[in-house]
């Protein structure tokens, strides 16, 4: 049973900084903007520190699409106070793990460590996040390991469908880039402009630090401002969560890439999804895990027609699809919602392509049980409750939160915004998202010409049942 939740109370402020909490994590804002939050586990003696900064690729722009990725790799070679060398030997004795990654809005760098050490991984952090120094030998190292990491992830034909996928429904938006960013750009981008990104984008206003775990609050946020007070507010500070820039537009239409290479074919349906911090945010989970997720070595699982066809749509009763999977990728203002699926390069995909129309069209005219989303809630709820015992988790899910709606949502709150959605908000969140009205994307590589035309996909959403 979910424990009530209270209203959010206030706390004992500290040096006149304004703090607040939900029951389970606490948050301060800096002078400098710079928001710090903490999740304590009593239980734990390790912790997680990590910083987030409002910074990815949706912060570029054509001529430096890609650093945000690269600043990620040269943060760790060297800064004003310590050397590569030092940063690695300083990690290593105190048993600590160091690392990073970049996504579309966000680049995260975190350290995991013992308890009695989280100041020290908070002076590392802060070292490497503000103070790299870019030496000219590292960037080049750096530009070739990118150069062939570029390479690997075009050989990754799943991430070059979502990377066309972001590319045709956020056409002449930053969302559309990819993260790595074009070769040409790996190849060129310089110290200058590293230090100019920097320069611009890494403000206090756009930064997080968390920590969860053996944290201590007021401890933690002693540490963090000592270590990240001298990083500037932008000269026109804007609330984390808050748009910056142009709104990005859902664009439908369809990208295909005829590859008779491959052995499979891959395709993705998509409708514009929710936002991290949308009211319906919890029922577009409920109703994409109604959707659910498939793969040819699990034989019929259920009785919906895209399982049933997946799974004996082919010759004589046999596999059509090899994997199919639901799927909600959200960002800040926007989203992706929809369903991914790999099939034989011989299979006509246009049974599948029907198995999904049916299915939304099910959901669209109210033909889903109570039973069905009361299961789909109780995966859920399981989900978020295993990852309540995880120190990176929380952590992620309190970052991503803060950096996309401007505040941390605690697990309690998030499990309660589950357990409250009902089938009616199901049926209601499918008429407004997979509606008449609505257009649709479509991707695929491999063999494009057993893919239905997106004539024959728009037809299909007018599907009632």
């Amino acid at each position: 049973m979910l424990r009530k939740l209270t209203s959010p109370g206030n706390l004992r402020g500290l040096r006149g900084l304004r703090t607040f909490a939900t029951p389970s994590i606490q948050t301060t804002v800096l002078p400098n903007g710079l928001t710090v939050a903490s999740q304590s586990i009593p239980s734990v003696s390790t912790a997680n520190v990590a910083v987030y900064v409002d910074t990815g690729s949706r912060a570029e722009n054509d001529a430096n699409n890609g650093i945000a990725h690269f600043l990620e790799h040269l943060s760790f070679k060297g800064t004003s106070k310590r050397s590569k060398a030092q940063i690695e030997l300083e990690v290593e004795n105190i048993g600590a793990h160091l690392n990073a990654y970049t996504s579309r809005e966000n680049t995260c760098y975190w350290a995991k460590c013992l308890k009695t050490d989280v100041e020290q991984a908070c002076d590392v952090l802060a070292d490497i996040v503000t103070r790299s120094t870019y030496p000219s030998n590292a960037i080049e190292y750096e530009r070739n390991v990118i150069s062939q990491e570029y390479e690997s992830v075009q050989s990754m034909t799943i991430e070059v469908l979502f990377d066309d996928l972001h590319t045709l429904t956020y056409q002449g938006h930053p969302l559309g880039y990819t993260i790595l960013g074009p070769l040409e750009n790996i190849r060129t981008l310089s110290k200058a402009q590293f230090t100019d990104f920097v320069k611009s984008l890494y403000k206090g206003d756009r930064m997080a630090v968390v920590g969860t775990g053996a944290i201590r609050h007021e401890e933690f946020v002693a540490q963090v401002e000592q270590c990240f007070g001298h990083v500037p507010k932008s000269e026109r500070p804007v609330r984390l969560g808050s748009i910056r820039g142009p709104l990005p537009v859902f664009h439908g239409g369809e990208i295909k890439t005829q590859d008779l290479s491959l052995k499979e074919t891959f395709a993705v349906l998509t409708v514009e999804g929710c936002a991290w911090s949308d009211p319906d945010y919890a029922t577009s989970l409920v109703a994409q895990t109604i959707i659910g997720n498939w793969e040819r070595t699990q034989g019929v699982t259920s009785d919906n027609q895209l399982t049933v066809t997946a799974a004996t749509g082919g010759p004589n009763g046999t596999p059509l699809a090899n994997q199919y999977s639901s799927f909600s990728t959200n960002y800040k203002d926007t989203g992706l919602w929809g369903v991914y699926f790999m099939a034989d390069q011989a299979s006509d995909l246009k049974p599948l392509v029907d198995g999904i129309l049916y299915e939304w069209a099910c959901l669209r005219s109210g033909r889903v049980s109570a039973e069905a989303v009361e299961a789909a809630k109780d995966v859920l709820k399981g989900q978020a409750i295993l990852n309540m015992g995880n120190n990176e988790q929380i952590g992620e899910c309190i970052g991503r939160n803060i950096l996309s709606s401007g505040r941390a949502i605690s697990p309690e709150e998030s499990l309660k915004q589950i357990e409250e959605v009902t089938r009616d908000d199901v049926v209601k969140w499918a008429q407004k998202r997979l509606g008449s009205d609505k257009d649709v994307a479509v991707a695929c590589i491999g063999n494009t010409h057993t893919l239905p035309g997106l004539d024959y996909i728009r037809a299909g959403m007018q599907m009632m049942l």
